[in-house]
């Protein structure tokens, strides 16, 4: 693997600047637990980091590298010129001129970097800026985390001609642990960030359509499949922030489900609860199921509804083969079983198949009894799918 680009994080006309202060050392610990939460700012407080390190401004580059645990062959380095760069970086394999060895990753463990980088490494990283011209690294590199799930290391480079100021590794030192805080905060939203991005992915890739909505029944979240249910407007759509229907007896459906699946969230047991969505355009109706979801800070109280919309009109061709191999249903009992899945009577499926009432309920008691369901509600989940599970 390639390693990447580490950009220096001051140009090379930088120069001290000596009617400004120094940063403090508490300025540069509440600049770092700042950047832990707001990412942008690590621009600003590596740039503090070795300006304190170092003793006078523009004397330092400063860049932390990081890895998932302090087994993992790759991570991320973080460092910038103007806005904030996350890049992935080969710790082992490619023999990075700024990685201690391996003796040397020790928590806390502070080296005096001084190295010769060949040419073929020079060639991976824009640090050239920040060495000598033959190549030797001269700077201070610190093991700033390391625990089962993240490895973290600081890089401070001297400037060509620049020297540390007094005291720079105590400084270092006297940092380290603030700077080991906020790099573990930070790498845990930037978890959950990745974790986010991955669920909207993968919610967004699957054609059943997923919505969250408040005890309110206001829509907080919805994925793709959902939102184009609702811009179509055939059966349900989005009036203000709230789920509706193109009907009031719908809206009234949907009420009273929210209200059950709250319901059921308080006591023993957490069921879902089923609405039919008949469509003006004369399409299969929609099949929407309603469960519960917690937040812990709410405790046991359920802190809204998901709601899983699946487009009946859209199975998968074979379906109705496959759904008679499995259960062993004639042509016959496979159409009535469908047509019951589908939200229509006994009565409406005998005139819409042309057959006496008294078939059709034989049929139907047969199709029970071969899926082993006991009902149109256990029926709709064989036929249609069960549902997926939702984490409560």
């Amino acid at each position: 693997m390639a390693i990447a680009r580490l950009i220096p994080l001051c140009s090379e006309s930088d120069e001290p600047v000596p009617s400004l202060a120094l940063p403090s050392r508490d300025e540069v610990v509440e600049v770092l637990y700042r950047a832990a939460l707001e990412p942008p700012l690590w621009v600003d407080a590596l740039r503090r980091l070795g300006a304190f390190v170092a003793g006078h401004w523009s004397a330092a580059h400063a860049a932390i590298a990081f890895a998932e645990g302090p087994d993992a062959d790759t991570g991320w380095i973080l460092a910038s010129a103007e806005a904030l760069s996350e890049r992935a970086y080969d710790l082992r394999g490619a023999g990075h001129p700024l990685m201690p060895s391996a003796d040397a990753r020790l928590d806390g463990a502070i080296v005096d970097t001084r190295r010769w980088a060949s040419a073929e490494a020079l060639a991976h990283t824009t640090l050239a800026r920040a060495l000598t011209l033959d190549g030797s690294v001269h700077g201070l590199t610190a093991v700033v985390h390391q625990s089962e799930r993240l490895l973290a290391v600081a890089h401070l480079l001297r400037r060509r001609g620049s020297l540390w100021g007094e005291g720079a590794e105590a400084r270092l030192t006297d940092v380290r642990a603030h700077l080991s805080r906020a790099l573990e905060v930070y790498v845990r939203l930037r978890r959950a960030r990745e974790r986010a991005r991955i669920d909207r992915s993968l919610l967004d890739r699957i054609d059943v359509g997923a919505l969250v909505l408040g005890r309110d029944g206001a829509i907080i979240r919805c994925n793709a499949a959902a939102r184009a249910m609702l811009d179509r407007g055939d059966g349900l759509c989005c009036v203000g922030d709230a789920l509706r229907g193109d009907a009031p007896r719908i809206d009234q459906g949907i009420e009273q489900a929210i209200v059950a699946a709250l319901a059921t969230a308080e006591g023993d047991a957490v069921e879902t609860s089923m609405l039919l969505v008949p469509r003006r355009s004369g399409s299969r109706p929609l099949l929407l199921f309603f469960s519960p979801f917690y937040d812990p800070a709410r405790g046991a109280q359920a802190a809204g509804v998901t709601v899983l919309v699946r487009d009946t009109d859209a199975l998968q061709p074979g379906f109705e083969a496959l759904l008679a191999q499995l259960f062993e249903l004639t042509p016959s009992e496979v159409r009535v079983a469908i047509g019951i899945a589908y939200g229509r009577t006994p009565q409406a499926l005998a005139e819409h198949l042309g057959l006496s009432i008294e078939t059709v309920r034989s049929q139907l008691k047969r199709v029970y009894f071969k899926t082993a369901t006991r009902g149109q509600a256990d029926l709709v989940r064989l036929v249609l799918g069960e549902m997926p599970p939702v984490m409560s």
